[in-house]
């Protein structure tokens, strides 16, 4: 239902945050500082931050008549399909962001990394690869690409017999997903 979208967002953000206050007051209970964060408070907070986002996509999917892996963009395919698409979104990324990064003479680094802490331990390392390689794609994609999409493609806009609630639906989509991002890269 169109009520789940901002509802999931709103409590994903009240989720997030409090799991975060939870990894940093663990922290600081064990003498980290909150104002310098070591790097298992960041990547730990960085997890339950994006994790929160999952449970409240969950409890949505949950008062609105149950879970079903497809309200969350899960979908059976064949591995050959898999395979050739994931190659061949692969290769018009890398283009794209070469061109656009040409374009606009991008040469900046990703703070990320280096908020993580990856210069002072071989566990920040590990950590930082977890949850860039697995743990933030996978929960990214389910909640924007999964849920929200999947709640916001039913908007009920049409002209004349054109269905245009999928092609606003991924705008609005993109934009919230480029949003969350702001504060880890540059524009």
């Amino acid at each position: 239902r169109l009520w789940a979208a901002p509802a999931a967002i709103v409590a994903g953000f009240l989720f997030a945050e409090l799991f975060t206050l939870i990894v940093y007051g663990i922290g600081a209970s064990q003498g980290a500082s909150v104002s310098n964060p070591t790097p298992a408070m960041e990547i730990g907070g960085s997890i339950v931050f994006d994790l929160g986002f999952i449970l409240a996509a969950v409890l949505m999917a949950q008062f609105a008549g149950g879970l079903r892996a497809a309200w969350f963009g899960f979908r059976r395919v064949r591995l050959r399909t898999a395979l050739a698409t994931v190659l061949i979104a692969a290769i018009v990324y890398y283009v794209l962001t070469d061109v656009y990064a040409s374009i606009f003479a991008l040469h900046a680094k990703d703070s990320l990394p280096s908020g993580f802490g990856l210069h002072r331990s071989h566990w920040a390392v590990a950590g930082t690869a977890l949850f860039v390689c697995a743990v933030a794609p996978i929960c990214e994609e389910t909640f924007f690409r999964g849920f929200l999409f999947g709640v916001l493609r039913r908007l009920p806009l049409h002209v004349g017999e054109r269905d245009l609630g999928p092609w606003v639906a991924a705008v609005i989509v993109g934009v919230l997903f480029g949003l969350a991002h702001t504060g880890s890269a540059n524009p």
